[in-house]
């Protein structure tokens, strides 16, 4: 789901955070996260209606894989990495 969401001024930022010592991010864990933000928008167009909306993926895995990268640049979601604190 998302786990963050934040406003200022006309920007929206829906973010999802994962603090994953060893996990590896999935191109299937941003494709859920695309779905919960398409769906939540959807519900709440009035509040989306004039303003502009950043995706954000917040993890702590500094390994990506191919498909997470080639699903980052053919959707229009951002992806930072912060590094892991136990």
């Amino acid at each position: 789901g998302i786990d963050i969401i934040a406003y200022k001024g006309k920007e929206a930022l829906l973010i999802q955070c994962k603090n994953w010592e060893r996990s590896q991010v999935k191109q299937e864990h941003l494709r859920i996260f695309l779905g919960d933000c398409t769906a939540y928008l959807e519900q709440n167009q009035r509040i989306f209606a004039k303003r502009s909306v950043r995706r954000v993926f917040v993890t702590s895995c500094e390994s990506v894989d191919y498909g997470v990268k080639k699903f980052l640049e053919e959707n229009d979601m951002e992806y930072k990495i912060i590094p892991y604190f136990a």
